[in-house]
Parts: C-alpha cells; sequence; structure tokens
C-alpha cells in the first residue's frame, strides 16, 4: 500500500519534470505559475478527488459496520437481559418454595412439640 502511493504520487509529478509545464516565451520569469490547465485539473483529480471520494467510501462503510454492531450488541444485551429476568424469576420460585417448606416444617415441630410439652405435662402430673 505504501509502495503504491509512492508509485502513484511519482507518475502525478513526473510530467512537471517532463516539462509539461512549459513557461511561454512572453512569461514573467519571477512568477511561478501552471501554464497547462489540463495537467492542472488532472492533478488535482487525481490528488484530491479520486482519494476524497475514496476516504468518503470508507468512512461510510465503517458507519454502516458499525451501526450494525452495535445493533447487534443491543439485541445480545436485550437477551441477556431477559435471560437474566428468567433466571431471578426461577431462584425467587425456588426460594419462595423452600420458605414454605421450611415454615410448614417449622410450624409442624411447633405443633410436635406442644403435643410434646402436653405429653410431659401429664406425665409430670402422675
Amino acid at each position: 500500500m505504501i509502495g503504491a502511493t509512492w508509485v502513484i504520487s511519482l507518475l502525478v509529478a513526473s510530467p512537471m519534470v517532463f516539462g509539461v509545464n512549459v513557461r511561454p516565451p512572453d512569461a514573467n520569469p519571477h512568477e511561478c505559475r501552471f501554464y497547462n490547465a489540463e495537467f492542472s485539473i488532472g492533478s488535482s483529480i487525481i490528488s484530491f478527488v479520486i482519494p476524497c471520494i475514496l476516504v468518503l467510501f470508507v468512512y461510510i462503510r465503517i458507519l454502516i459496520a458499525l451501526k450494525k454492531r452495535e445493533k447487534a450488541a443491543k439485541l445480545r444485551r436485550l437477551k441477556n437481559l431477559q435471560a437474566g429476568a428468567r433466571c431471578g424469576r426461577f431462584f425467587t420460585m425456588a426460594c419462595l418454595e423452600l420458605v414454605s417448606k421450611f415454615w410448614s416444617h417449622w410450624s409442624n415441630l411447633k405443633a410436635g412439640e406442644a403435643q410434646l410439652l402436653l405429653i410431659c405435662s401429664k406425665f409430670e402430673e402422675k
């Protein structure tokens, strides 16, 4: 790529070296001007317009790719949030079930303890 840049630059600048911009005899020798309008236009197109169009094209492609990536990342985040919500609901339901089982077991223990105390108190009375 760097080599191609140097070759293109040499090709664009070489006509100046080989006399494309020949000064007419009546021109002021103290003035630096381009006298060949076709060369000036062609050089400007090759040196500025074409690279500018290429850079704009590449930037637009980069922008499109970034927008696609952003959209995909947003969808991934949304899916992760939904998966987390499902996991959270499962965890909440599992915890509620455990608490419910523990509570019923605890209340059975309390009822059993009350019965045991009642039985023990009957033995103590005798």
